[in-house]
């Protein structure tokens, strides 16, 4: 009987080509994502518990670390945006009186309704 084909991975395999680099660092980006969404979270959580609650949370928020964890944060979350809208192009395929929509026009397109989108949320909040 013969022996089942194991394929072994390096754990260097990332390091082996530029694409796959950028590909881990992309994916690692994701983290800052995910702890912008659980600080947005958990701020939801405590103005909800009170005045109290909240203004302990904010005060927290407010020391050094914290400032430069979520700089580290903001860095990778518009690492993150820009990388997606970059990949945009090729999630979607849109036809437009049969042509097919240029690669510019649909990132483009996107940062256009990033700005519009912020700006009704500002218009929103202030």
């Amino acid at each position: 009987m013969r022996k089942p084909y194991v394929y072994e991975i390096p754990s260097n395999w990332w390091k082996k080509k530029s694409n796959y680099t950028r590909y881990i660092f992309r994916e690692l980006t994701s983290i800052g994502t995910a702890i912008l969404s659980l600080v947005m979270l958990i701020s939801l959580i405590k103005f909800a518990q009170g005045e109290q609650a909240y203004n302990g949370w904010i005060s927290f928020m407010q020391s050094f670390w914290i400032a430069i964890i979520m700089f580290i944060v903001l860095i990778s979350s518009i690492f993150q945006t820009l990388t997606w809208f970059a990949i945009a192009p090729k999630a979607i395929r849109l036809i437009s009186n049969n042509q097919v929509v240029s690669d510019k026009t649909i990132t483009l397109s996107h940062y256009a309704m990033s700005v519009v989108a912020s700006i009704i949320i500002l218009l929103l909040v202030f």
